[in-house]
């Protein structure tokens, strides 16, 4: 209960003393009503889009689904779906709804509909935004992520293949952005206005800087060897790669706050341990540590920068979709996927994230890489659970 005072005080106070006005929309393109909710000086669609475009897809090709949660829209489609009067949001504009109603670290438990989340991770929508977990579509046209969780598209790009957006998941009362590929398929929530004057962004907000700095290693000149570890007695490929020497495999270091995908045994022998952040911390043996931000974004220049990266440090099999990488300079990473709480995986065969050790906040620093070429620096939660790469103390 008092918790619950919190949040409520924090959200009065953040849009100073106004209690959100609700109203409603009628898209004159098809005769749809939407209810509306007036946050400080934002009004926002307080229900999904559900316009029928091109390149816009109901969860599961089901009608109902649709008319449950709105309709799921590549991010091209999502920059032409909004109605007159009305516009896609900037990854600005979602930061300042987000510090409206509390900043990040309360916003997805205010924002999140009363009901329809998985495992107890209803929201309390304090003021009637009603985000509903609407799950999303990926490239293939797999439909991904009912009642776990909801991605509302931003207007705001990241480079030509990325684009932000705002998520909330059932299993934590945070919201935060980031960025993802454009051909997956999201909900979308409009804004009143014309579309706002875009605000500047500097480089340090950019979730993954490359250095121009660092040459290109050939493959050629890759070294390789191995490592036991004293504590278990478990023996590991390394390669090193440029100045890095990087362990070859995930590590399968048993201890708490460690899992097997699945909660299987077999998925540790194949793809190491998913640990969380703070285990992640502690993970490495003697002479290793977990590896920066920073860290990463080198090994990222060394093998020849994000837009390939992927493909080259990924195994030559064992990712779903015939995606297998090249492995050119042995990483051999593979498609380990993670873990989100308890009971719940994600992405095996077709993605993989390793954690550093780099914080943002109460978020942390990995590296991802899935289907596609890129190799991406994003954060996320501590509470999750990923995959770990030692990296060699040169000292």
């Amino acid at each position: 209960m008092a918790k619950r005072l919190i949040y409520i005080l924090i959200a009065f106070l953040a849009v100073s003393g106004f209690a959100a006005t609700q109203g409603t929309l009628i898209d004159k393109r098809d005769g749809k009503k939407y209810k509306t909710v007036k946050i400080g000086d934002q009004t926002w669609m307080a229900e999904n889009l559900n316009y029928k475009a091109d390149s816009s897809f109901c969860y599961n090709n089901k009608e109902s689904n649709c008319a449950k949660y709105g309709r799921l829209y590549t991010w091209n489609a999502a920059k032409k779906a909004f109605p007159a009067g009305w516009h896609l949001p900037s990854k600005v504009e979602f930061e300042m709804l987000i510090n409206l109603v509390g900043g990040k670290s309360t916003a997805g438990k205010v924002l999140k509909s009363k009901k329809g989340w998985n495992s107890g991770g209803n929201g309390t929508d304090d003021f009637g935004f009603s985000a509903p977990p609407a799950g999303y579509r990926d490239y293939s046209g797999a439909s991904e992520g009912e009642g776990d969780g909801v991605n509302f598209w931003s207007s705001t790009d990241s480079d030509s293949d990325l684009a932000y957006y705002m998520y909330l998941n059932f299993d934590c009362d945070t919201t935060n952005l980031d960025d993802f590929f454009k051909n997956f398929v999201f909900s979308v929530r409009c804004l009143k206005g014309d579309a706002s004057e875009q605000i500047a962004e500097s480089s340090s907000s950019v979730v993954m800087p490359m250095s121009s700095s660092v040459d290109v290693v050939s493959p050629a000149e890759v070294t390789v060897g191995s490592m036991t570890d004293s504590r278990d007695g478990q023996t590991y490929k390394t390669v090193k790669i440029g100045m890095q020497t990087w362990m070859a495999k995930n590590l399968n270091y048993e201890m708490p706050d460690s899992y097997c995908y699945k909660d299987s045994t077999g998925f540790c022998d194949k793809y190491g341990r998913l640990y969380r952040w703070n285990a992640a911390m502690k993970a490495c043996p003697a002479g290793w540590y977990l590896p920066s931000k920073v860290e990463f974004e080198m090994l990222i220049n060394l093998v020849g920068g994000k837009s390939t990266a992927g493909k080259v440090l990924k195994s030559k099999k064992g990712w779903d979709y015939s995606d297998n990488g090249t492995d050119d300079f042995g990483f051999s990473a593979l498609p380990a996927g993670d873990r989100i709480s308890k009971g719940h995986y994600f992405c095996v065969g077709s993605c993989t994230y390793f954690w550093s050790s780099t914080e943002d906040f109460e978020y942390a620093y990995y590296m991802y890489l899935d289907y596609s070429l890129y190799s991406i620096l994003g954060s996320d939660r501590r509470t999750l659970a990923n995959s770990v790469r030692c990296l060699k103390d040169s000292q």
